[in-house]
């Protein structure tokens, strides 16, 4: 889709003005998700081992000595620019319109632009998570196997394992959408109110960022249970259905057995280390995000 007709898609008049703003939001989005793509996946995978179900790494120490810390990472490089484009489109373009309503308080604004823009950007996220996740396992498992076995790539591995059901590569939308959305509604608002009040601060990126970072950082803290959930269900794509790996399951259900068999605490798991990634990755991200546009408006504007 053309930033044309997403503006249309939008209602927006479009306008030259439209169209450079618009240009801007995707060069700022691509450069600040792949920032954050190389520099915090690691950690990302950490979470993962850890939360996922049976797991044998009970430890950050655990789960770092197996090698393959970027398995994965390819299939998530692949959808990022699409992804960010998406949301930040959705995001600043909704947002404009929809504080231009009277009596409308900023943070339900924001708190509605980001939800709206993270349903977007999740349709295009969810094959890349099912297929990262699936690979950052199999990255942790081939640590024991002869280099002359193993696939040339997990995210390779994987789509193999998909091809004959295609389809199966969206399994836990819907729960990717039910984790970000309560996480981007609480991350936003936050972000927007640091960003307003530290405005004229004299070093406003690393202000953004910082802000950024406490943001995420308490957005992670209060959603980690639904990350755990989401985990779950995407881990079960493609899982043989064996006593140790039931057939897969809802939201709600995988909730149950969590909370069933391995108690309440379960839910938190990797939280710590989902509350350091989201916070620096959030402060990267936003902060980048923020300083390109600044740069390309400056640049512009000495042209």
């Amino acid at each position: 889709m053309t930033t044309c007709a997403f503006c249309r898609l939008l209602s927006f008049s479009v306008t030259p003005l439209d169209i450079k703003m618009s240009t801007e939001i995707l060069l700022a989005g691509s450069f600040a998700a792949l920032t954050v793509d190389f520099l915090v996946y690691p950690l990302d995978t950490l979470k993962t081992r850890i939360q996922a179900p049976n797991s044998p790494f009970q430890s950050v120490w655990g789960a770092l000595r197996a090698r393959g810390l970027y398995a994965g990472v390819g299939s998530v490089v692949a959808v990022t620019l699409p992804a960010s484009c998406a949301f930040f489109l959705t995001y600043d373009g909704l947002k404009k319109k929809i504080s231009a309503i009277q009596f409308m308080p900023n943070p339900l604004a924001h708190a509605i632009a980001s939800s709206c823009g993270e349903i977007v950007s999740c349709a295009i996220l969810t094959p890349a998570e099912v297929v990262k996740q699936h690979a950052q396992m199999i990255g942790a498992s081939a640590s024991n196997v002869s280099p002359h076995s193993q696939p040339l790539s997990p995210s390779v591995e994987i789509l193999r394992r998909f091809r004959s059901n295609p389809s199966q590569l969206w399994t836990g939308y819907s729960t990717l959408v039910t984790r970000n959305l309560p996480f981007t509604a609480l991350q936003f608002p936050l972000f927007e109110y640091f960003k307003s009040r530290f405005k004229d601060s004299p070093n406003r990126t690393a202000t953004t960022a910082l802000g950024a970072a406490a943001a995420g950082a308490g957005a992670a803290l209060l959603t980690t249970p639904l990350d755990v959930i989401k985990t779950r269900v995407m881990l079960a794509a493609q899982t043989p259905r064996t006593s140790n790996h039931p057939p897969r399951a809802s939201a709600v259900a995988t909730l149950k057995s969590i909370v069933q068999r391995e108690g309440i605490h379960a839910l938190w798991r990797g939280g710590a280390l989902r509350m350091a990634w989201t916070a620096l990755g959030s402060g990267l991200y936003l902060g980048s995000y923020d300083w390109m546009r600044e740069y390309l408006s400056a640049h512009d504007k000495s042209v």
